[in-house]
């Protein structure tokens, strides 16, 4: 076989390997990034819970501010912001939907 041949069908081989592993990496991702969701869903739950508790207890507005600190001390203040930013918040896990393309009449 001709070197250029083995180049070609090595070239083939990976386009077809991409291919069929394409929709397995797209679950993954799809996988992570609904577990990054459920994560800073629950953060936020627990904090805002925190909160209401304080609030129901009484807590004054700079004593509650303090506490709104003290957590975000306690979880990571910027590692919750690096986990906001890789999360789309305001997207379903699905893709938008592509507008219809208007086909030219000929």
């Amino acid at each position: 076989m001709a070197a250029s041949t083995i180049i070609w069908l090595a070239a083939i081989g990976a386009c077809a390997l991409a291919i069929v592993l394409y929709p397995i990496n797209v679950l993954i991702a799809n996988r992570e990034r609904e577990r990054r969701r459920q994560l800073l869903r629950d953060i936020i739950s627990e904090k805002l819970e925190v909160i209401r508790t304080a609030i129901t207890m009484g807590y004054q507005e700079d004593e509650i501010e303090k506490l709104d600190a003290r957590l975000e001390k306690i979880l990571g203040g910027e590692q919750l912001q690096e986990l906001i930013s890789q999360v789309d918040l305001g997207s379903n896990l699905e893709e938008p939907e592509e507008p219809a393309r208007e086909t030219e009449a000929q």
